[in-house]
């Protein structure tokens, strides 16, 4: 079925951006609690043509009430990345960095970018 099949590419990669869990955009949408979820890249999972939204719940920031800033500035990290933006994303990832040094998924995308450019 391609819902398992999806179901373990996410688990896999959750190795690789170094998080606990990882949803489908599509399945994000129906969460009632959406206020500490991190957009973290656009995939190409095997046995799907379009590009899966992958997204992961940032328990840090729900534990912590001032990290509203990480979130915003990861956001428009991530929208920049999107949009092809990478060195104005880079700047902002480096910043998610400089407030949580062990942020995977910035590591992740900062040395994808720089493997890229």
């Amino acid at each position: 079925s391609p819902h398992v099949n999806i179901s373990s590419r996410l688990e896999a990669l959750t190795k690789t951006y170094g998080v606990d869990i990882l949803m489908s955009g599509q399945f994000s949408k129906h969460l009632s609690q959406t206020k500490y979820l991190r957009s973290l890249d656009r995939v190409m999972v095997k046995g799907s043509g379009v590009p899966l939204l992958i997204e992961t719940w940032d328990a840090q920031a729900a534990s912590e009430a001032v990290d509203d800033d990480f979130l915003a500035t990861w956001q428009r990290a991530f929208n920049q990345y999107l949009e092809g933006e990478w060195s104005e994303a880079q700047v902002q990832f480096q910043r998610c960095l400089a407030e949580r040094p062990d942020d995977r998924p910035a590591a992740v995308l900062l040395e994808f970018m720089s493997g890229s450019a």
